[in-house]
């Protein structure tokens, strides 16, 4: 009985993490568009330093989102996966 019992709360705390990592994932994602329009806009102002900054935003900030975007869908995939 005791083992069900564990069983069922790791199936919930496993639930509730694919949950969050998910609402991360999406989260991020959100974050990532904002940092795509910035770039746009900065790119389509055309001045002198706004294609700097929209490099700067576009390698230090939409690449490392973009990274960690995956690696949380990575994550949250391993929960669909049957446990062994």
């Amino acid at each position: 009985m005791a083992r069900g019992k564990s069983s069922a709360r790791t199936r919930a705390i496993d639930s509730d993490s694919e949950r969050e990592l998910r609402a991360l994932g999406r989260h991020l994602a959100v974050c990532y568009a904002v940092s795509v329009v910035c770039v746009e806009a900065l790119e389509a102002q055309n001045a002198d330093q706004d294609a700097e900054i929209a490099l700067v935003l576009k390698r230090a900030l939409g690449d490392r989102l973009s990274e960690q975007i995956e690696k949380v869908a990575v994550l949250a995939a391993r929960f669909k996966q049957p446990r062994r």
